[in-house]
């Protein structure tokens, strides 16, 4: 049984507790980014574009990402500046798998949280569908989370006390969809990640893997244009990683969703379209065939 319970059969279930959850859990975690509120109407556009056009026609992204000149540093105990990102450019075009590898530190994880908004940049612009999500207020930037953006993180980031389906169902809760079709579609999200026979299990029953593919069918229940993994497979075995990467593609493949993971998997690298390699806090430049400089 659902620790929180529930009202209908086990092929339906909707969590009466869950009322509970939302009314008392969620503002108590409104900081974090994958249940920030998730308001209506957006209606926000810039003149800046300029990429090819759209070539997976399943792609919510019409126009792509583009990342130019991100500059992002910190603050250290000692009163220095710790300069992670400096000058960051380029372009993902619509529905492609790009991996971002690099050293640890090499500041991996502060650039997927730029381009997922949850992260601000000291300067430079990311556009992602000509929404500008460096610029972009606070309530903009919930909306677009949850609408356009589907995360996951090595370390789950999952509610212990919750189901898999429970969990899985947040982000629609979120953005005022009813509980029942909330329920629905989560379990159709596990069906999808092969764990739908753990739905109705408290996620602090599960293993590593099985917690992974919990909150990976958490980031593509609200069929997000873009996902953003960071070291999904980190700590992961071998064969668990790799079905982690085989559903990651799967998806992106299916929907034309865009892919940017941060990894050191060299096997799930060589499964993504494109390669940029972060360096000093720049992406490091590759010859082309013609001889010319481009990023990788």
């Amino acid at each position: 049984m659902s620790p929180i319970g529930t009202t209908e059969s086990k092929c339906s279930v909707v969590p009466t507790g869950l009322n509970f959850i939302f009314h008392n859990v969620f503002p108590v975690l409104k900081h974090w980014a994958i249940i920030t509120s998730s308001l209506t109407g957006l209606n926000l556009t810039t003149q800046e574009s300029g990429l090819l056009p759209i070539q997976n026609p399943k792609s919510k992204i019409q126009n792509g990402l583009i990342v130019r000149d991100v500059q992002k540093s910190f603050r250290t105990p000692a009163g220095g500046t710790l300069e992670v990102l400096r000058g960051v450019s380029f372009v993902v075009e619509a529905g492609e798998m790009v991996a971002v590898m690099g050293a640890s530190g090499a500041g991996k994880t502060t650039l997927l949280h730029i381009v997922g908004g949850l992260e601000e940049a000291d300067s430079g612009v990311v556009l992602l569908n000509d929404f500008n999500i460096a610029r972009a207020r606070s309530t903009e930037l919930a909306r677009f989370r949850n609408r356009e953006v589907g995360f996951v993180f090595q370390f789950h980031h999952l509610l212990s006390d919750l189901t898999a389906a429970e969990n899985v169902a947040v982000p629609l809760l979120i953005s005022r969809a009813s509980m029942q079709e909330s329920i629905r579609r989560a379990r159709v999200a596990l069906e999808r990640v092969h764990l739908l026979e753990r739905a109705e299990h408290p996620v602090g029953q599960l293993s590593g893997g099985e917690q992974q593919r919990v909150a990976l069918a958490r980031a593509i229940v609200c069929e997000p244009g873009l996902v953003l993994a960071d070291e999904p497979t980190g700590n992961l075995d071998k064969e668990v990683g790799d079905e982690i990467g085989a559903l990651l593609a799967s998806f992106c493949l299916d929907n034309g969703a865009t892919l940017i993971v941060a990894t050191h998997n060299e096997r799930l690298a060589s499964s993504c379209d494109r390669v940029l390699r972060l360096d000093g806090g720049q992406i490091e430049k590759s010859r082309d065939e013609g001889g010319g400089m481009r990023d990788e």
